[in-house]
């Protein structure tokens, strides 16, 4: 996993080593966790082959709103293809004004990670490829289903999960037009062909955004 120099201090839900036993246990430092190599192997390996690709990779168990994430959440730093992350919301935003369900930011405007897989991958893609790489992570607001059901709170297993069967069905419904909307865009190719002068005009807006002190 990447490591970053600039924070000094995490959240314990950011990551500890302390125990495999307590919560938000990081792992062995030194080598990844056989399902994340088979995991990540898999994907990098599909966007090589890609003209451009999305990942949405769905979490429980932050807040009371949902969420979508992109990297980096191990530093406080753009990636290289902000421009594309900024389209992706902006045209979001535009298609369905109406929709205000998520708040669409790099995940360490919540918090920063000792580590995170998806940014380990965003850069081991840009390695080698110039290919659109846009890993998002859909946090959903799940503390209001502990707020519904405290009695959750007393299995590890169903901590911040959806656990009954309608409110499972309900998360189905309730993202089915972001997963509608991701698959139009590669179908329309919308991340390819972005002029120079488009990427600069749409880093700068991504900029005064997400990262107005920069």
């Amino acid at each position: 996993m990447p490591q970053s120099t600039l924070p000094t201090r995490y959240q314990l839900y950011a990551g500890q080593s302390i125990s495999s036993k307590l919560p938000w246990y990081r792992g062995n430092p030194i080598e990844m966790e056989q399902e994340l190599t088979a995991i990540s192997t898999c994907i990098l390996n599909l966007a090589k082959k890609s003209t451009a690709t999305i990942v949405l990779d769905l979490h429980s168990g932050f807040g009371t709103r949902d969420r979508l994430w992109f990297p980096f959440a191990h530093h406080k730093r753009p990636p290289n293809n902000l421009h594309e992350f900024y389209l992706l919301y902006s045209v979001f935003r535009k298609s369905y004004p109406h929709y205000k369900l998520y708040q669409f930011e790099p995940q360490w405007h919540q918090y920063t990670t000792h580590g995170d897989l998806w940014d380990w991958m965003h850069l081991e893609h840009y390695k080698d490829s110039t290919s659109p790489f846009v890993p998002l992570t859909l946090e959903l607001g799940s503390w209001l289903w502990v707020k519904k059901n405290p009695m959750q709170l007393l299995s590890f297993s169903q901590l911040f999960h959806p656990t009954k069967p309608h409110r499972i069905k309900r998360v189905e419904r309730r993202h089915s037009t972001l997963l509608s909307y991701l698959m139009q865009v590669l179908s329309n190719d919308l991340l390819l062909n972005i002029t120079d002068k488009q990427q600069e005009k749409l880093t700068r807006k991504a900029t005064n955004l997400w990262y107005p002190s920069s």
